[in-house]
């Protein structure tokens, strides 16, 4: 075989052990593209993921933040709602007081013989009410410790109404009797029928205490002091009913005479109860404004 035909074999053969090795080659490359591109999705996966879970957790957090606003503009306006409330009634109440106040001093002011005492009771009564109406929308509204301040106004106010009552009852006595001092009483009736009443009063007042400051024995002495008292409150009741006190306000001078009270002691527990509502009117106020500021700085 010459030269050129040992050439031709030995390509082809070479030819031959080419062909292998370039499948091989390209299987390689192909499972290595394959496989770069499997790790390629995983990576576009996972990073795709991790952007999903990125949106959530914003959307999430943005969503708890709007409850949160929203929550807390609803407690807010709640507060407020309830401050607006509890204002209206604190303020309503306050003016209650204000109102009792005043026909109360008019009731005492106003006692002369020409004037209307039914109409001032009434307005006294009618403001009573109102009291205790406004109490109770404040008693509803709280909180509890300005409420129960509220209620000690309201008992002071009704010791006010009480002892104004007892003042106008005795005031109006005192002026029957000064009318008939001036000449001004009843027909047939002058200024030593005043005297005497005022007398008998007088001796009332004395008796009442012996009554007291004596004790039950012996039997006789004790007897004898209650005789006097006794002689001395009917001597009064008529000296009183001759000038034109009876009823009540003779009722009230005979016993503020048997209890051995000045004249003017109606005026006095009066002035007492007014100071009383004052100290509790106060306390009121300061129960309310401490709750109000510390409540705007929460």
């Amino acid at each position: 075989m010459d030269l050129q035909g040992v050439g031709a074999i030995a390509s082809a053969l070479v030819a031959l052990v080419g062909v292998p090795a370039a499948v091989l080659i390209g299987r390689a490359q192909t499972r290595a593209a394959v496989r770069a591109a499997e790790l390629g999705a995983e990576a576009g996966r996972a990073q795709a993921q991790a952007a999903t879970q990125v949106g959530v957790a914003q959307a999430e957090a943005t969503y708890r933040a709007a409850v949160d606003a929203s929550r807390d503009q609803a407690r807010a306006e709640y507060r407020q709602w309830r401050h607006t409330l509890r204002r209206e009634a604190w303020a309503t109440f306050a003016t209650a007081v204000n109102d009792a106040t005043t026909a109360a001093g008019d009731l005492v002011k106003r006692a002369g013989p020409n004037e209307d005492h039914g109409r001032l009771n009434d307005a006294v009564t009618a403001a009573m009410d109102t009291v205790k109406f406004a109490h109770s929308v404040v008693d509803l509204e709280g909180p509890a410790h300005v409420a129960e301040a509220a209620r000690r106004v309201r008992d002071g106010v009704t010791a006010v109404l009480l002892a104004a009552a007892k003042a106008s009852t005795v005031a109006r006595a005192e002026g029957v009797l000064r009318a008939v001092e001036n000449g001004d009483g009843l027909d047939g009736t002058t200024a030593d029928h005043a005297l005497t009443a005022r007398d008998a009063l007088h001796d009332l007042r004395a008796a009442a205490r012996a009554q007291a400051e004596g004790s039950s024995y012996p039997i006789n002495a004790a007897g004898t002091r209650n005789a006097a008292v006794a002689e001395a409150q009917a001597l009064a009741l008529t000296t009183l009913a001759r000038c034109g006190v009876t009823g009540h306000r003779a009722a009230s001078l005979i016993d503020d005479a048997r209890h051995g009270l000045a004249p003017d002691n109606r005026r006095e527990s009066l002035r007492e109860a007014e100071a009383a509502l004052d100290r509790t009117l106060a306390e009121w106020i300061q129960e309310a404004r401490q709750y109000l500021d510390g409540d705007a700085q929460n």
